[in-house]
């Protein structure tokens, strides 16, 4: 994908996984993606470069709080997208963008709007 951005995509439910990331790949982005939030941390700690990231707010019955912490801690400039199949469900504390899933058109102008905002 040469010069595309990087998209970290952090999601436990495999049909949404899979939609997001063919989404993405197809909007010509490259996706780091993980189903675990182990597996995402160390990717974050690993230094590899992403451009955002999108994340679940629970992975497998766990809150996703403390990876955002991180991703904020390891690279403050990337924005963040939080989402959740739970209606209602924000943190305001921990991200300021949310998207109740599975939402592709939403987050597809969400996307577009942060790189407008980005350059």
């Amino acid at each position: 994908m040469g010069n595309a951005k990087t998209i970290l995509v952090v999601e436990d439910s495999q049909a949404w996984f899979r939609l997001l990331t063919r989404l993405l790949e197809k909007m010509s982005y490259s996706v780091a993606g993980f189903e675990d939030l182990e597996e995402a941390e160390r990717y974050i700690r690993s230094g590899m470069e992403y451009n955002l990231a999108l994340v679940d707010l629970t992975i497998h019955e766990r809150e996703s709080d403390g990876l955002i912490r991180l991703s904020k801690q390891v690279n403050p400039i990337v924005p963040i997208i939080t989402m959740s199949g739970w209606d209602g469900y924000r943190n305001e504390n921990v991200c300021a963008h949310y998207v109740k899933g599975p939402d592709p058109d939403k987050l597809n102008r969400f996307i577009d709007l942060l790189w407008v905002h980005m350059l």
